[in-house]
């Protein structure tokens, strides 16, 4: 019963607040990184450093009739490139391309996104080009590739936009990985792409809000969060509202415990060790929730629900996080126990963020939409209770595993862990703190998993819906 106390104390170790401290090394630093250009020509691999890629324009320069990105792209030589931080603007290093419009930089300051930006002067007109580079975690990396062109100054220009509608909603918020984001644009983009007039302002902004439009979120998303705690996070975005809940390291092995030792089934596999790659990008197949059915209901927004009866069970705190995301894709939200905040962007298949905790712990959360036919978010809140904290959300990870967390005012916590098939056959071991236990076994029907706890004074059957609706789970004041 150790673990369950545990549990009890739940924090999702996730939640995002961007505060200052909330990356490692961003920011600053314009004096550690160096430029290295010219000489040399042919691939940009022939230039060491910390950052390398190639300049171009297309081929056709002329106005909006632009040539697609596939087309001819012509190198840019003799340009200046500068390296600026995402978050301040301020100017770290500038290089110059070379021959063949290679550029490099060195000693690049780890764990930063910045914007590489060249101003091209061709007959009369300035060409602006831009992209974003995140570097990683260790100092001196050599050769991150990123090339700059029409495509990447899109993605650029449509990232920052989101970057600075974060800034607003959260003063503290940090850029952490961007260059993640702007490559699930461009991935998106690039086989229909056709490049702006890169000298005119107006139709860059024009390309960028279109494919800000394009690339809204919306669908089931799967990842790992990192830094001072890690694990694995799951968010579904529907018609403008989301519903976040991440599970710890921690938590997951005990929950994988609770599922191999009453079970015997192994659920082989994860517990988000803070690699940021569960669910590689890409698919969507479990989009938007699109048929409702069962969408979950008990009168969940009401604020009452029975909490001076004798029998209620404390409010520990509920690990999840709802609200609505804007047409920027900018998440901004407190779990309901107040204990944790994230900020963060999510654009197409990807999303990146920060998150702070009461503690002042901090790190970073990563999204990848889901990859798998039953993998997302199920989630319920407890048949027939009017209280809009009672909930029940199961977890279901790309390679199958099922992590479950459950609370209600009336009869308290519930956890659980297991395995889906490919088939969509699911068993799930789950416990409660009145220290009741079982396995449910069953099928996944129309997103739907239908199953029966027992929690000793009554048996509460669940229809865990993956199609539901993130806005029936938003209280008073948490649309604003």
């Amino acid at each position: 019963m150790m673990w369950i106390k545990q549990f009890k104390k739940i924090t999702l170790g996730l939640a995002v607040g961007a505060v200052a401290a909330a990356l490692v090394g961003c920011g600053g630093g314009g004096s550690s990184a160096s430029s290295s250009g010219g000489g040399g020509g042919g691939d940009s691999a022939a230039l060491q450093g910390d950052i390398v890629g190639l300049v171009t324009l297309p081929g056709s320069t002329a106005g909006a009739a632009a040539s697609r990105q596939a087309e001819s792209e012509v190198p840019v030589t003799g340009a200046t490139v500068e390296l600026k931080s995402v978050e301040d603007d301020s100017v770290v290093a500038t290089t110059t391309t070379d021959s063949e419009g290679n550029y490099a930089f060195e000693n690049v300051p780890a764990d930063t996104d910045f914007s590489l930006e060249v101003n091209v002067e061709k007959e009369g007109k300035t060409y602006g080009l831009r992209a974003i580079v995140s570097t990683g975690d260790t100092t001196g990396t050599p050769n991150q590739r990123r090339d700059i062109n029409a495509l990447t100054t899109v993605s650029a220009e449509t990232a920052l936009d989101q970057f600075k509608a974060a800034k607003e909603a959260d003063a503290n918020y940090r850029p952490t990985k961007l260059e993640d984001v702007c490559k699930s644009i461009e991935d998106k983009e690039k086989d229909n792409f056709s490049a702006p007039d890169l000298s005119n302002k107006d139709d860059v902004k024009k390309k960028k809000d279109e494919t800000l439009a394009s690339v809204s979120p919306e669908g089931q998303y799967l990842g790992t969060f990192g830094g001072d705690k890690s694990g694995v996070i799951a968010a579904f975005v529907r018609e403008g509202n989301f519903f976040i809940i991440g599970v710890n390291d921690q938590q997951t092995s005990q929950l994988q415990v609770l599922s191999d030792g009453e079970s015997g089934t192994s659920g082989d596999s994860n517990s988000g060790d803070g690699d940021a790659n569960t669910g590689d990008s890409n698919s969507g197949n479990d989009n938007s929730g699109d048929g409702n059915s069962g969408d979950s209901n008990s009168g969940n927004e009401n604020s009452g629900g029975g909490g001076s009866t004798d029998n209620t069970k404390a409010d520990v705190g509920s690990p999840i996080a709802v609200g609505p995301i804007n047409k920027a894709g900018v998440v901004f939200a407190k779990t309901r126990d107040g204990k944790l905040q994230l900020t963060g962007i999510i654009a197409n298949d990807v999303g990146t963020g920060v998150w702070i905790n009461d503690k002042g712990q901090t790190g970073w959360w990563k999204v990848q939409r889901s990859t798998f036919e039953y993998a997302g978010l199920y989630v319920q809140p407890h048949e027939g209770v009017a209280n809009p904290q009672d909930y029940l959300a199961i977890v279901a990870t790309n390679t199958g595993d099922l992590f479950m967390v459950g609370y209600s005012l009336n009869w308290g916590w519930v956890f659980g862990s297991g395995s889906v098939s490919d088939a969509g056959d699911f068993t799930l071991n789950w416990k409660t703190d009145s220290d009741t236990s079982g396995q449910a076994t069953g099928k996944v029907t129309e997103k739907v998993m239908t199953f029966t706890v027992d929690y000793g004074s009554v048996q509460v059957e669940y229809h865990a819906n993956k199609a539901f609706k993130p806005r029936n789970f938003i209280r008073e004041g948490e649309d604003n």
